[in-house]
């Protein structure tokens, strides 16, 4: 699994999820540590890092949203000429 690298201090990422295999598509906001980031696995949406305390403040949105189509992020192969 092939994801953009993190910036320097994120320590999660963020994404607006749906099910497409489940009748209610209404998205779900999800967060991961980024070491879980294989739990994204089978659910699709645009995802972001952040930088999170462990009392589960947010100190700091970057830049940058990728879609994660369930198995990759879509793109990845130009990101990773780059």
């Amino acid at each position: 699994m092939t994801v953009p690298r993190p910036p320097k201090h994120a320590t999660h990422a963020r994404m607006m999820a749906f099910d497409p295999t489940v009748r209610d598509l209404t998205p779900r906001l999800v967060t991961l540590a980024i070491e879980d980031f294989g739990t994204f696995k089978g659910v699709c949406g645009d995802f972001y890092y952040i930088r999170m305390d462990k009392r589960g403040k947010v100190h700091e949105e970057y830049k940058g949203t990728w879609y994660w189509d369930g198995r990759k992020v879509k793109g990845i192969e130009k990101l990773l000429e780059e």
